[in-house]
């Protein structure tokens, strides 16, 4: 067990330099389960943020567990997470802050309590099976053409139970950014999108507005398939059932065709 007991932990600005090789700060690799809890990493300020960082890297096959832990970088966009071709463990974490995370190799990958904010992908999950109890997010991603919240890919599995997508009034999405993007994989979803901008009131699925146009993106078999707010909106919004807030929405459950 790595106990941090509420510590903050400041890398030095003159190291992780490298924005394109960003190096972690804790390489995982364990011979036996490992838990890491009670931690805050980096800084809030512009001044405290390095632009090479990655906070976790798993390279073995065995458990790890991050707990009660908050990811800062100042105003650059990290890379919180990623597993190695020896990275096979699974993975938990619980009561968690922090993006990006990346799946880019088989593994059990399990969250409860996952809160992604930045303007940034938020998950990548590539051929794993990926499990998510609650999870809160903010601001769309980049670049336009992923998912702003998570990617599957590759045979990837991914279930979300209970999400809030909250849309900033300052942040507007790209038309053709989807909130989630599967490609021959296998998703199902359950969430709510929050999107109350007093003065939000565009819903043409072609200009960019305080939602996401298109809330799934399915590839299967080279044919894409879209799943639009409007086509959501015409179903949960009629009154007296109306579940939406003024572009937000309401996805009760969404599994892909698989």
């Amino acid at each position: 067990m790595i106990e941090g007991f509420d510590s903050n932990v400041l890398p030095f600005t003159t190291s992780f330099q490298n924005a394109s090789s960003p190096a972690p700060l804790f390489r995982f690799q364990n011979t036996v389960g490992v838990t890491f809890s009670h931690f805050r990493l980096g800084g809030i300020f512009p001044q405290q943020g390095v632009p090479g960082i990655r906070w976790f890297e798993h390279d073995s096959a065995h458990p790890v567990t991050i707990r009660n832990t908050v990811l800062n970088n100042g105003t650059y966009a990290t890379s919180a997470y990623k597993n190695t071709i020896n990275g096979t463990g699974d993975f938990f974490i619980e009561d968690v802050s922090g993006a990006y995370w990346e799946i880019i190799h088989p593994q059990n990958f399990y969250a409860r309590q996952l809160n992604m904010e930045s303007a940034t992908r938020k998950l990548v999950n590539q051929g794993g099976a990926l499990w998510i109890l609650g999870i809160k997010t903010e601001q769309p991603g980049a670049p336009p053409n992923t998912a702003a919240i998570i990617d599957t890919h590759l045979g990837g599995k991914t279930e979300v139970l209970g999400g809030l997508i909250f849309i900033r009034p300052t942040s507007p999405i790209p038309a053709t950014q989807s909130a989630f993007l599967m490609n021959n994989s296998q998703v199902s979803l359950i969430y709510a999108v929050s999107a109350i901008d007093p003065n939000a009131s565009d819903t043409n699925p072609t200009t960019s507005n305080m939602d996401f146009n298109i809330q799934v993106q399915e590839i299967e078999a080279g044919v894409t398939r879209n799943l639009l707010s409007n086509d959501i909106q015409t179903q949960i919004a009629a009154p007296p059932y109306a579940l939406s807030r003024k572009l937000g929405l309401v996805v009760p459950l969404y599994t892909s065709k698989q």
